[in-house]
């Protein structure tokens, strides 16, 4: 159920997936507030989830990490296909196999054009068109067949004990050698703050986007000199945050 086919990187679509790279991320929305799941994110998915993890069940007991995001899709959606998914605080390979599935075959069967990549290690990315993506019937598709359900497995398999990215990142730079030990992510997010737009609320409860003082996609010198976006970074901006890049 390929859709449109692989999805095209070099044309413009909306993406609908949890593995984009932090630092595409930081770069356009505010820092709070970044680690939702079930954004619409413009571009390609460039991370990877660790080796053997997709294809395997995702699950969590009452006191884990991630059991206030299962709460929340179950309270929250509309959908009796996904309260049915994540109420029991368990999603596994076949339940989200066949979100993805059902919510690329509604996208067809309402005239729209998916492009769907089917990647080695499970991982299903729907891209839709951007001239399609803020359709009605994007959104009701989206809403009854995955509803977060495909951003929410790939997320506990990316980051299974819900530790905020920022410091999975700066430990991954340390851990380079790029920065000296006891840099964290609040170091970070210092360090980028000033190519982040931010978002304030004034008295009438308005919000007031501030754009960045510098160039959003310019990059950001750490201390020691190496640039957050430069080559030998760049693994630690994704799953599964090593130096390495082979987790």
């Amino acid at each position: 159920m390929e859709g449109g086919g692989p999805l095209d990187c070099e044309n413009s679509v909306v993406v609908h997936s949890s593995r984009h790279g932090l630092a595409a991320r930081l770069r356009w929305f505010a820092v709070v507030g970044l680690y939702t799941a079930g954004w619409l994110m413009s571009g390609c998915s460039g991370s990877s989830v660790p080796a053997g993890s997709m294809g395997t069940d995702a699950s969590v007991d009452p006191a884990d990490p991630w059991s206030a995001e299962f709460d929340k899709l179950a309270t929250g959606s509309s959908s009796e296909f996904v309260v049915g998914i994540v109420a029991d605080h368990e999603i596994t390979f076949g339940e989200y196999t066949e979100s993805q599935d059902r919510y690329v075959t509604c996208l067809e069967e309402a005239g729209l054009h998916p492009q769907v990549s089917r990647e080695p290690d499970g991982l299903v990315v729907v891209g839709v068109p951007t001239d399609e993506a803020d359709s009605e019937s994007a959104d009701a598709c989206y809403l009854e067949w995955d509803g977060g359900v495909g951003s929410l497995y790939t997320q506990i398999w990316n980051n299974p004990n819900h530790v905020e990215i920022t410091d999975l990142v700066a430990a991954c730079l340390v851990r380079a050698g790029l920065v000296e030990s006891g840099f964290t992510g609040a170091d970070l997010v210092e360090v980028m703050a000033p190519t982040v737009s931010h978002i304030e609320v004034d008295e009438d409860g308005n919000e007031i986007v501030n754009e960045p003082a510098q160039d959003p996609n310019g990059n950001p010198t750490m201390p020691g000199g190496v640039g957050i976006y430069d080559e030998e970074a760049m693994p630690c901006w994704t799953p599964p945050y090593d130096p390495s890049g082979q987790g």
